[in-house]
């Protein structure tokens, strides 16, 4: 197999980068220091908003793994969180009063509307729901998570489950279905009701 400039770069380093007493040429050493480098100085998050939901259980104590005597094991903590992180750019401060505005919609279909206001370029929220609100609610459904000035949306990060609800004010009532219709009905489906 014959190895490109390139191959010779990511893979020859390690192979071919040893001296015979068995420290390391000038290209191995090149390549160590600047992969870590390299991993330092890239963004390992290129979105301005994450957002990642935790579920919170006994195997969250450090005293579960350790073995260590924790009245907390006792009567652990059930639920979930969402841990929200944002990093912004100066300009983006600039917009005026930003804030992050968060949707959360749980399994009994309560919806709770959330704004927290937001002060500095990076920062973290942790919103949780915890033991009887977890109990009561079933739980995170889905989520949207947006950072908003007073005129725009300036980042957002939504469940892959998200849609907006499509809210009805009004009752329709359908009118009772005559016997006619309820005999063709029950033919069909091969019973009878006289």
């Amino acid at each position: 197999m014959k190895l490109l400039p390139a191959d010779l770069l990511l893979f020859g380093s390690f192979e071919k980068g040893r001296r015979r007493d068995g420290g390391l040429k000038r290209g191995g050493v090149c390549f160590l220091y600047g992969l870590p480098l390299f991993l330092l100085l890239s963004s390992c998050s290129p979105h301005p908003l994450t957002v990642q939901t935790q579920f919170l259980s006994h195997l969250h104590l450090a005293s579960y793994h350790v073995g260590t005597p924790d009245p907390r094991l006792d009567t652990p903590m059930k639920g979930q969180r969402l841990l929200i992180q944002w990093s912004l750019h100066q300009k983006q401060m600039e917009e005026g009063a930003l804030f992050l505005h968060l949707k959360v919609r749980f399994r009994n279909h309560e919806e709770k509307v959330i704004e927290v206001p937001i002060r500095s370029t990076r920062g973290t929220y942790l919103y949780e729901v915890i033991d009887d609100v977890y109990s009561q609610s079933g739980g995170i459904v889905t989520y949207d998570a947006a950072i908003r000035s007073p005129s725009l949306v300036l980042a957002e990060w939504r469940h892959p489950l998200w849609v907006d609800l499509i809210k009805l004010d009004c009752f329709i009532q359908f009118p009772e279905q005559n016997r006619s219709m309820e005999f063709r009905n029950s033919h069909f489906n091969g019973s009878s009701t006289f």
